[in-house]
């Protein structure tokens, strides 16, 4: 009788690590989704959720395009792709999010919300760009523009939740 409930047990926790599995895997289906949905990026597409360590947390790319991102909103500034340079999924809502790039370049930063608006900035800390505040989850574009028409930046992009970290502190 031992043995057979304890072989009940085993298969009662198998089945639980299987439905585990596969509600984790539904739920990366639906970020990948909703991020298929926005369309492609230049340099990837980054997803967290709130409370992600390390923090922050990196990704890389190029600035620069030729459209100028002030033909999108007034007080956009520099020169980015038609495409986002990275597709940002967050997973869960942010109360506060610093999103931020570096670059030895002149950069700057334009993220379209999930609602169509954006938020956009240049020279925050020295000539690098930062934008924060509360952002609920969904999926966001973010371009990071070169402020002169035809030049190109490697950066680095970053995404906190510390009000200590700016933008040349990421390195790149």
């Amino acid at each position: 009788m031992a043995a057979e409930q304890a072989g009940a047990a085993a298969q009662q926790q198998a089945a639980a690590a299987a439905a585990a599995q596969a509600a984790a895997a539904q739920a990366a289906a639906g970020a990948g989704a909703a991020a298929a949905a926005a369309g492609g990026s230049n340099f990837g597409t980054v997803q967290l959720n709130a409370g992600f360590v390390p923090d922050p947390h990196t990704a890389s790319g190029t600035s620069g395009g030729s459209t100028d991102a002030s033909t999108w909103q007034a007080g956009c500034n520099g020169f980015v792709t038609p495409q986002p340079d990275h597709l940002f999924v967050a997973a869960t809502a942010f109360a506060n999010l610093r999103v931020m790039a570096h670059s030895t370049g002149d950069i700057t930063l334009v993220v379209q919300k999930p609602d169509g608006t954006y938020l956009c900035n240049d020279d925050t800390d020295g000539t690098d760009p930062l934008v924060e505040g509360a952002f609920p989850a969904g999926t966001y574009k973010v371009w990071i523009g070169s402020y002169q028409a035809g030049t190109n930046s490697p950066y680095t992009l970053g995404f906190s939740e510390l009000s200590s970290v700016m933008p040349s502190g990421l390195g790149g």
